[in-house]
């Protein structure tokens, strides 16, 4: 079965967004459904993990900055714990 713009040999890349659905269908076909699978979890779990260790950074800046302007605002600081 032919696919359009895949000649040959499958990009090495395990990008998720490489593989247009019907190339999906085509690798299941051949065994390989479950590996595709595994790399795209595999993906979400690394990019999920970034997302919240920048979320954690920014809270933490956010909450300093908002104490330094209390403290030089109102010569205070917000306990934030």
């Amino acid at each position: 079965m032919a696919v359009a713009g895949w000649v040959g040999r499958p990009p090495t890349s395990t990008s998720f967004d490489q593989y247009p659905p019907e190339q999906s269908i085509a690798r299941k076909q051949k065994g390989f459904g479950t590996l595709r699978a595994e790399q795209v979890l595999y993906h979400v779990a690394a990019e999920a993990r970034e997302n919240a260790q920048l979320v954690c950074y920014e809270t933490l800046w956010a909450a300093s900055y908002v104490n330094q302007q209390s403290q030089k605002r109102r010569g205070g600081v917000i306990d934030l714990t």
